[in-house]
């Protein structure tokens, strides 16, 4: 995971705390379920599915702010250009 990475900066908002990559399964009754086929774990070997991951750096994010520039990229490169 990025969050691994010495120096790695993650920005944005929270993950969900899902990953597993799911795959479907067909019952063949018309119904299909998707169920994990990993388990997800933080570098200290906890399983993130439910957590999440927090970024270093938070940008909430309104649908409505996505219009011409993005706010997570903007963060990003503030970052980049501090770093330098």
């Amino acid at each position: 995971m990025m969050k691994q990475v010495s120096g790695c900066k993650i920005v944005g908002e929270p993950t969900q705390g899902s990953s597993g990559n799911p795959k479907p399964h067909d019952l063949g009754n018309r119904v299909t379920v998707y169920l994990p086929s990993w388990k997800a774990l933080l570098p200290d070997g906890i399983c993130f599915e439910g957590k999440g991951i927090r970024p270093d750096i938070l940008v909430k994010v309104q649908s409505n702010q996505i219009t011409t520039k993005d706010p997570v990229i903007e963060a990003a490169l503030k970052e980049l250009k501090r770093g330098e």
